[in-house]
């Protein structure tokens, strides 16, 4: 069921063993067969070209198996390219793809199921991960250092996004524009955007029926001079139990967006090892967030929500537990 792949000095003789994996994972795939399974031992594959999994039917399962297991197209490359297919990524980095844009981006998903689990995608020359309509599902998911937007989801994309980490991608932390989503559990910090960006943290454009972005945290972005730097909504959209602050831009913290149980521009007092969790002095979002089906049921750390049981939610992404 799996072929094997690990970057070595000595590529000749290949058979997909795990004693004898291949150096590529475009290799395995053209091996693949019937299995439907890759696993990349601890190394980083330097594609020559990228991984492409494509057609109607085609279903894929890429797995990192120890430290150190990345994705990397060598110029002008996807790291990843999918097209109408069903593909899983999993214990991977996704890292280093340079070149002209936009063919620099980490990965790019064009009517495929796309299951994201455990993985970081980052340093990337454009966009981290770009969605075009099709399902995405995003779970502990680190996109970090991307030259473009972080995520970008448009064209009808379907996205569930919980338990990620979203900072320093140069042009915007994530972009969705006519999409369904639900984002809960996902901090939004630490410098996306620039001065010359046309968003900072996040930027929700048509959103579609039943989306849903509550319980996040956006705090320390930064969008351009005719942008917020914190949220940005076409519509009115809801954003609900999310901390929305100390983010800088030509439109201030929050543009469009209607905060509901999201205060304006706390001063949350956040801390913990991250900086970005919830303290003792974080009076604005301790207890302070509302029930409701649009509501998640943990936090970004696992922890149940409410805690201690029998009380309100907190705001934000993390769930301050005594």
């Amino acid at each position: 069921e799996v072929v094997w792949v690990q970057l070595r000095a000595d590529c000749t003789g290949e058979d997909g063993t795990a004693a004898n994996p291949y150096c590529q994972i475009g290799w395995a795939l053209a091996a693949l067969g019937a299995r439907r399974y890759v696993a990349v031992m601890d190394s980083t594959t330097a594609e020559s070209y990228s991984v492409v999994v494509v057609g109607a039917g085609t279903t894929v399962e890429i797995y990192g198996v120890g430290a150190g297991a990345n994705i990397q197209a060598r110029v002008d490359q996807y790291a990843v390219d999918c097209t109408d297919a069903t593909l899983t990524l999993a214990g991977l980095g996704i890292t280093g793809t340079r070149g002209l844009t936009p063919s620099r981006d980490g990965i790019r998903s064009t009517r495929c199921t796309l299951t994201l689990q455990d993985l970081s995608i980052d340093s990337n020359g454009g966009i981290g991960l770009s969605a075009s309509a099709g399902t995405t599902n995003l779970n502990t998911v680190q996109i970090t250092g991307n030259g473009g937007i972080g995520l970008s989801a448009q064209m009808g994309a379907d996205v569930t996004m919980t338990r990620c980490w979203v900072s320093r991608n140069m042009s915007g932390g994530m972009q969705l524009m006519d999409a369904r989503f639900t984002v809960q559990n996902t901090f939004v910090v630490d410098a996306n955007g620039s001065a010359s960006s046309t968003l900072g943290g996040v930027l929700i454009g048509t959103a579609r029926a039943g989306s849903v972005f509550s319980n996040n945290t956006v705090v320390g972005n930064q969008g351009g001079l005719a942008a917020a730097g914190g949220t940005i909504c076409g519509g009115g959209f809801a954003v609900v139990n999310s901390i929305v602050a100390s983010n800088t831009g030509g439109a201030g913290n929050n543009s469009g967006c209607m905060l509901d149980s999201s205060p304006a521009d706390p001063t949350p007092m956040l801390g913990g090892a991250d900086g970005y969790h919830l303290t003792a002095g974080s009076t604005c979002c301790l207890d302070m967030g509302r029930s409701g089906a649009d509501v998640p049921a943990d936090d970004f750390d696992g922890d149940t929500r409410p805690c201690p049981a029998g009380g309100a939610v907190d705001i934000g992404a993390d769930e301050l537990c005594p």
